[in-house]
């Protein structure tokens, strides 16, 4: 029961604090969350790896993209540990735009490339090539990308 109250507590408090960043307030978001952060050891995989997937949210868009790289990589190890690989690739998109953020195309990369396993795996073909395709950015030239797009 304790459990089951400490989960719902964390998922409403994550969710609550997705609307918050929805609205435009990060920091009032991450308020929120800060509030029963001490309940997070003791929730379940699902919550935290949601928790902790709204924390890094949160702390990227209030600037801040180590603290949300280090939570989005403890959402993932959450999200893995469930397993629910859907969550973890769409986490791991969201951890490729914090390194993004600053300057690390190869953690980026290399997080989009986690991303489209995690989507394979969840049997998410569309969401696995789109990862990929981000990824690829980086390594083709521009023009050819550009010239592609436009290709009848």
């Amino acid at each position: 029961g304790d459990v089951g109250e400490v989960a719902d507590v964390l998922n409403v408090r994550a969710a609550w604090g997705r609307l918050l960043l929805k609205g435009g307030e990060p920091h009032h978001g991450l308020a929120i969350l800060g509030e029963v952060k001490t309940l997070l050891d003791s929730g379940s995989d699902y919550s935290q790896a949601r928790f902790l997937h709204a924390q890094g949210m949160l702390w990227s868009a209030a600037g801040h993209p180590e603290e949300a790289a280090q939570a989005l990589r403890a959402a993932i190890q959450a999200a893995l540990s469930i397993p629910n690989h859907r969550m973890a690739g769409v986490v791991e998109c969201a951890l490729a735009d914090a390194y993004e953020s600053m300057g690390d195309t190869d953690q980026a990369d290399a997080a989009l490339v986690r991303a489209a396993s995690s989507f394979t795996q969840a049997g998410d073909s569309h969401d696995a090539a789109d990862a990929i395709s981000v990824a690829l950015r980086h390594h083709i030239a521009p023009e050819k990308i550009e010239r592609e797009r436009l290709r009848p």
